[in-house]
C-alpha cells in the first residue's frame, strides 16, 4: 500500500482535501526533506538531533513534519513512540487535531494503523502534564510547564481521602518527537520565550530527544540561537512554495474608522485587529453591514464551546461547500466576514479572498497575509498603518514594522529567503538587545530554577514564567452546570472546561490586572462568583469533578489574593447576561478602567 514516504504524504494530502491536484515537484521536495528526517532520526543514539524546517504557509511543512512519525509505524523502525505537536496558540488546537485525526483515519483503514490523539492545553483546574495520547497536541506554555512544573498531582477521592501520584513528564518529552510549529509566534515584548525555549531544547537534544522547528517566518535572531544552544546534531532546510503573490494596498488611516467604507460583503473576508476590544466593535458594525453574510468572531475573552463553535461553523461550510464538483461555484456563494485577533494569524484552512489588518510586527503581517490567496486564487492585503495605541506589542517593534511595510506593492509568499529578509531588516540586534534588555531578570530566574531542578525530587521552591505574562482562567457556567451536595458545590469538570478562559494579565504593566479585578468584584456583587477548591475523582463511576466555593465577602482583597495565587474562578452565566454574549465573548467595554499605565514589576528595570 505505501511503498515509500511519498506515498504516506500523498495519501494524507487527498485524506484532507479529496479535490486538491497534487504538485508532484513539490511532492518529490516534501517526500526528499521528509526521508531526511527519517533516516537522521532513526540514527540517533546518545546525543539528540535539531531540525529546522523553514518554508511558506500553504506549502506543506505539516506533512513533511508529520509523516516520518507515521513511517516509523510503518516500517517498523522506530525513534520515537510519541509525539509533541507544540502549537504557539491554544485556541486553534482543535483545528489542528482535526487534521491529524483525518491522517490517523486515512492510515487506519488502509492499513490498521490505530494511534491515539488528544490534547492538552494546559489547564490549572486539572493537570494531565503531557500524559495522554501518542500523539498529543498541546501549547507551548502547557509543553514547557510540564517539562518543568511541579510532578506531584494530588486529588481527593469519593471517601475524602486525599492521594496523588508522581509524575515524570521529561522522560517522555525525551523519549518522544517533539515538533514546535510556527516557532516564530513564541516571542513576546521581551524576548523572554525564546531564550526560554532555545534552553530547554538544549536540554533535550543533549539527552536524546529529537525536535523540529517548524516556521514561515522564523527570524535569523531566533535561529541562530537555537543552533548556538543546541547541545547536538542539527540541521536546517528551506524550501519554496508553489507560487503566490499578494497585492498590498496601505493605508494611511484606522482600521476601525474604515472598515464599513472599504468592505465588501460580497467577498470572502478576514479583518484582524491587535485588540479585543478593537475585534468586538468592528464585529458589531461588520454584523450590522453585511446582514446577508456569514460574520463570525474569534478571542480569547470567549469561552472556550463558543469560540470552538465559531471555528466548527467554518469548517461545517469548507466541508459543505469543498467536497462536490461544483465545490468552488459553491464556496464562491458562500461569503464568510471572520474577525479576531492575534489568534487568526495561524491554523485557518480557509480560502479567504482578501485581508483587512491593522499595522503590527512585520512576522505578525506576514502570517496574517499568509491566510490569503490560497491554492491559486488571487489574494490582496489592505494594510492600516494609524493605530490607536501600540498595545500590545513594543513600540519600537511597530515603528520598524511600518517602515518596511509601506514601501511595500506585494508580497511574495512563496520564498522563504524573500520573507526572511523582511523579517530580518526589523529584527536587528540593536531592537532584540533593547527588547531582552527589559527581561533579563525573569531570564536570570529562569536559569536559576532549571539549575535547581532534579529528578524524583520536588521543583525548586522559587518559581519563574514563560512569557512576561500570566493566565488566570476563568470558567463561565450555567447555574444547571452546578449541583449541591451535602452542602457543597459540585461541577464535573466538561462543564468547567467548556466555559473556560484564558485571560492574561501582563507583569510589567497594571491594567489587564485592575480590569480582571474590577469585573470579578462586580459578578461577586451578583452572588455569582465561586473558586475551585478541589479535585474530585469517583473510583465507581470514572466521573471527574470540582468542588467550588462561593466568594462572598465584600472584601476587595480577597480576589486580589486569588487572583496572585492564581486560582480558576468560576462564574455563573445566568447572572451576567448583560456581560456575556456567545457570539461576542465578555464585553470588553463593559469591563474596561483607566488607560494602562507602565509599572515596575518583578523582571523589569527602569531605563
Amino acid at each position: 500500500m505505501f511503498s515509500s514516504l511519498g506515498d504516506v504524504i500523498k495519501d494524507m494530502i487527498m485524506s484532507w482535501n479529496k479535490n486538491v491536484i497534487i504538485n508532484q515537484d513539490l511532492l518529490n521536495m516534501q517526500e526528499r526533506i521528509a526521508s531526511k528526517i527519517f533516516d537522521e532520526a532513526v540514527k540517533v543514539e546518545k546525543k539528540g538531533l535539531l531540525f529546522i524546517l523553514r518554508a511558506p504557509t500553504g506549502s506543506g511543512k505539516s506533512e513533511v513534519f508529520l509523516a516520518p512519525y507515521f513511517w516509523q509505524w510503518i516500517r517498523g523502525e522506530f525513534f520515537s513512540p510519541r509525539m509533541y505537536l507544540v502549537e504557539p496558540l491554544h485556541a486553534l488546537l482543535g483545528h489542528f487535531r482535526d487534521r491529524v485525526q483525518r491522517y490517523v483515519d486515512s492510515l487506519s483503514r488502509k492499513i490498521g494503523l490505530k494511534i491515539s490523539i488528544g490534547e492538552d492545553h494546559g489547564e490549572t483546574v486539572k493537570s494531565t502534564y503531557l500524559y495522554g495520547a501518542l500523539i498529543t497536541l498541546t501549547t507551548v506554555d502547557a509543553y514547557v510547564y510540564g517539562y518543568a512544573a511541579k510532578r506531584v498531582q494530588v486529588w481527593r477521592t469519593r471517601g475524602g481521602a486525599v492521594t496523588g501520584r508522581y509524575t515524570m513528564p521529561t522522560g517522555l518529552i525525551v523519549s518522544s518527537l517533539s515538533i514546535f510549529d510556527e516557532a516564530h509566534l513564541i516571542q513576546d515584548e521581551v524576548f523572554l520565550a525564546p531564550r526560554l525555549i532555545s534552553r530547554i531544547v538544549c536540554y533535550l537534544v543533549s539527552s536524546g530527544a529529537i525536535v523540529l522547528i517548524s516556521s514561515a517566518t522564523l527570524p535569523m535572531y531566533l535561529e541562530k540561537l537555537l543552533v548556538r544552544d543546541t547541545c547536538g546534531n542539527s540541521f536546517q532546510e528551506t524550501w519554496k512554495g508553489p507560487g503566490r503573490n499578494i497585492i498590498i494596498d496601505t493605508r494611511q488611516r484606522r482600521l476601525q474608522d474604515s472598515i464599513l467604507q472599504d468592505l465588501s460583503c460580497e467577498r470572502n473576508n478576514l479583518i484582524i485587529v491587535n485588540t479585543i476590544e478593537r475585534a468586538q466593535k468592528v464585529y458589531k458594525a461588520v454584523k450590522e453591514k453585511c446582514r446577508e453574510s456569514k460574520v463570525y468572531l474569534v478571542h480569547s475573552l470567549m469561552r472556550k464551546e463558543d469560540r470552538e463553535r465559531s471555528l466548527e461553523s467554518l469548517k461545517e461550510l469548507k466541508g459543505r461547500y469543498g467536497k462536490s464538483e461544483d465545490s468552488r461555484e459553491a464556496k464562491d456563494n458562500a461569503k464568510i466576514t471572520l474577525i479576531g485577533t492575534q489568534a487568526l494569524e495561524v491554523g485557518l484552512d480557509y480560502d479567504f479572498d482578501v485581508l483587512y489588518t491593522e499595522l503590527a510586527p512585520i512576522d505578525s503581517i506576514i502570517q496574517r497575509i499568509g491566510r490569503v490567496g490560497r491554492r491559486g486564487r488571487r489574494g490582496e492585503a489592505i494594510i492600516y498603518l494609524d493605530l490607536e495605541h501600540h498595545a500590545p506589542y513594543y513600540q519600537a517593534l511597530i515603528d520598524e514594522s511600518k517602515k518596511i511595510i509601506k514601501g511595500l506593492p506585494s508580497m511574495n509568499l512563496d520564498d522563504p529567503n524573500n520573507i526572511s529578509d523582511l523579517v530580518n531588516q526589523v529584527y536587528k540586534e540593536t531592537l532584540i538587545e533593547e527588547l531582552s534588555d527589559r527581561g533579563n531578570i525573569l531570564y536570570i530566574k529562569f536559569i536559576e530554577y532549571i539549575k535547581d531542578l532534579h529528578l524524583l525530587a520536588y521543583p525548586p521552591q522559587r518559581v519563574f514564567t514563560l512569557r512576561p505574562s500570566f493566565y488566570i482562567y476563568l470558567s463561565l457556567i450555567r447555574s444547571s452546570d452546578m449541583k449541591e451536595v451535602d452542602k457543597d458545590y459540585i461541577v464535573d469538570r466538561d462543564s468547567i472546561e467548556k466555559g473556560l478562559i484564558k485571560y492574561s494579565i501582563s507583569m510589567l504593566r497594571d491594567h489587564a490586572f485592575e480590569r480582571l479585578l474590577n469585573i470579578l468584584k462586580k459578578i461577586r456583587d451578583r452572588d455569582a462568583l465561586y473558586i475551585v477548591k478541589d479535585f474530585i475523582w469517583d473510583d465507581r463511576s470514572g466521573k471527574e469533578s470540582f468542588k467550588i466555593e462561593k466568594i462572598s465577602s465584600n472584601n476587595d482583597q480577597e480576589i486580589s489574593d486569588a487572583i496572585h495565587r492564581r486560582e480558576t474562578f468560576v462564574i455563573i452565566l445566568d447572572e451576567i447576561k448583560d456581560l456575556y454574549e456567545p457570539s461576542l465573548g465578555l464585553d470588553y467595554t463593559s469591563i474596561s478602567t483607566a488607560e494602562e499605565k507602565p509599572v515596575r514589576r518583578e523582571g523589569t528595570r527602569r531605563r
